[in-house]
């Protein structure tokens, strides 16, 4: 009897070790998977947290100055440079991302419109001058230009003709109002 009970406690601690090796198998994977589902949890909330808000996307350069060319720009007469015209001329001037047009004074008898267009940098790169009256034209290229600040435009160009007023070198300087 006493073999049959040591056999006995041998299939029942074999039993017992076996159960005991199922139930920490078991326990292990759980902990596997809950460890792994914590991980790509984690993962995920680190990939869609790294997304920029459009709050906090940065201007460019060129959203910049074009954003700063909108409001009110007058004609600064006193850095102004007017060719050979022997009165001071007066104008009101539109400034856009496409170009500064001239209406109203004394100043749009001579030009009326400066074309432009914003680089990526920022930049005014220039396209031309329309010029209002037939007998003068552009002698060269036209120079556009804004300041750091971006409160100052200044315009370059030379005008050559038949007629004796208007003709020469102008640079025209814009000031910001507001």
């Amino acid at each position: 009897m006493v073999e049959k009970d040591i056999k006995f406690d041998k299939k029942s601690n074999v039993r017992s070790i076996l159960i005991i090796l199922n139930n920490l198998v078991n326990f292990s994977m759980k902990h596997v998977k809950n460890s792994f589902f914590a991980f790509a949890l984690v993962s995920l909330v680190l990939v869609f947290s790294c997304g920029t808000d459009k709050d906090e996307e940065t201007e460019t350069p060129k959203d910049v100055t074009i954003a700063a060319l909108t409001g009110d720009w007058t004609l600064n007469t006193s850095e102004s440079d007017f060719a050979n015209l022997t009165e001071t001329p007066t104008a009101t001037v539109t400034v856009s991302s496409a170009g500064i047009s001239i209406t109203d004074g004394t100043l749009g008898d001579y030009v009326s419109q400066i074309s432009y267009s914003v680089s990526d940098e920022g930049a005014l790169v220039p396209s031309g001058a329309t010029l209002a009256s037939s007998e003068i034209t552009l002698d060269g290229d036209v120079t556009v230009g804004i300041n750091d600040g971006l409160d100052k435009i200044t315009v370059s160009f030379t005008t050559q003709a038949a007629r004796v007023s208007g003709v020469g070198s102008f640079k025209l300087v814009f000031d910001k109002a507001s």
